[in-house]
């Protein structure tokens, strides 16, 4: 009984900021205008690009199934996209490409 706070008060407190964030480092120096905004993005030797058309592939009362398309030249899908029936197509998937000369792929093969 000498516990109960009230929920219902019309007052708000507001706390003091103890300390300031700071980075533990200094930021890094951004590389500057090679591809900005290009419609790639690259990950480390897997480039990726966002697809945002597709072709109906399959579908029934409550769902629909999509391929991307169309997909640029070199780029493999990295899946398909699903949704609803009784909403406005909104989605989107990516495509990859490995620009890094093959490590990608080793990489991979010894997994």
């Amino acid at each position: 009984m000498g516990n109960f706070v009230s929920c219902f008060t019309s007052s708000t407190e507001t706390f003091p900021i103890e300390t300031r964030f700071k980075f533990p480092s200094p930021l890094p120096s951004w590389p500057t205008g090679e591809g900005f905004a290009s419609g790639t993005i690259d990950l480390g030797g897997l480039q990726v690009c966002q697809i945002t058309s597709f072709n109906k592939i399959w579908n029934d009362d409550e769902v629909t199934f999509f391929n991307p398309s169309p997909i640029p030249d070199g780029f493999s899908i990295l899946g398909s996209y699903c949704q609803s029936n009784n909403t406005p197509l909104f989605g989107w998937v990516l495509a990859g490409k490995d620009v890094s000369g093959g490590t990608l792929a080793a990489r991979w093969t010894t997994l």
